[in-house]
């Protein structure tokens, strides 16, 4: 059975700007004061279920066995959507039930949260990152929740997410996320653009081969790389490539081989 390690990964769209996530945090920290509180991002697209999916499937893996991971990206709030907890070998995931935990559910057990006994009272109709899921986190990532004591087994939304498609000598995704660079983040793994003989990407009409990092052509150019997150990404070196090719999550992009 594996044991609370007293960490809370967080992975909200709330942004910095309001007191949101602080007042999360406060109310972690006020079940438990010696929990360890890693703000994983808080600036997923609002509302925007596939880029909090991409954020988390891309990230999880790297927090020690144990760690809770509480992810609020909500569009449904306050509405019959369930709060749900799935349980996997590395730890626990908190989240609304609608799709965002896609990266984990194939490995998942799933519980949907009692929330007339887990929740804080009176329950807003439009923060339950307050008012449910930070106080299941915390409870878990403390120990003093039992997975099996969260609530009923529950089968969970299954995301509809952007898919890539291979076919022949071409991979077919598309744009996921734009970062604060400005790098087009695509959900095409590197390691199957690897595969490809000298791979051009292709996207907003333009093609750009596929190279080693940044610093491989000249400043005010587009550039392709397999990035951090090992997905294919296009860039421009000490630019912004959204502006300079207009374009935004959902793009289509498309990797051949060049051979």
């Amino acid at each position: 059975m594996t044991q609370a390690a007293g960490i809370v990964s967080v992975l909200t769209d709330f942004g910095i700007r309001d007191p949101f996530v602080g007042v999360m945090k406060a109310v972690m920290l006020s079940i438990d004061r010696d929990l360890r509180l890693v703000d994983l991002a808080h600036g997923a697209r609002a509302q925007d279920l596939v880029e909090g999916e991409f954020f988390l499937s891309t990230s999880h893996r790297f927090f020690p066995t144990g760690t809770v991971h509480l992810v609020v990206v909500d569009p449904g709030v306050g509405t019959e959507r369930k709060a749900i907890v799935a349980q996997t070998s590395a730890g626990w995931f908190v989240a609304p039930d609608n799709g965002v935990l896609e990266c984990i559910l194939g490995d998942a057990r799933v519980r949907a949260v009692d929330v007339a006994r887990h929740a804080l009272t009176p329950l807003s109709r439009t923060f339950h990152g307050r008012d449910v899921f930070a106080p299941v986190a915390a409870r878990l990532a403390s120990g003093q929740l039992c997975f099996d004591d969260v609530g009923p087994e529950h089968g969970p939304v299954r995301l509809e997410s952007s898919s890539i498609d291979s076919a022949g000598d071409e991979i077919s995704g598309a744009v996921v996320s734009v970062d604060h660079f400005g790098n087009l983040i695509t959900n095409i793994p590197g390691v199957e653009a690897a595969r490809l003989a000298e791979p051009i990407v292709r996207l907003g009409g333009r093609e750009v081969a596929l190279r080693s990092t940044y610093g491989n052509v000249q400043s005010g150019t587009l550039v392709a790389v397999v990035n951090a997150y090992e997905t294919v990404e296009v860039a421009v070196r000490n630019g912004s490539a959204a502006a300079v090719l207009s374009l935004a999550h959902g793009a289509p992009v498309a990797v051949r081989s060049g051979a």
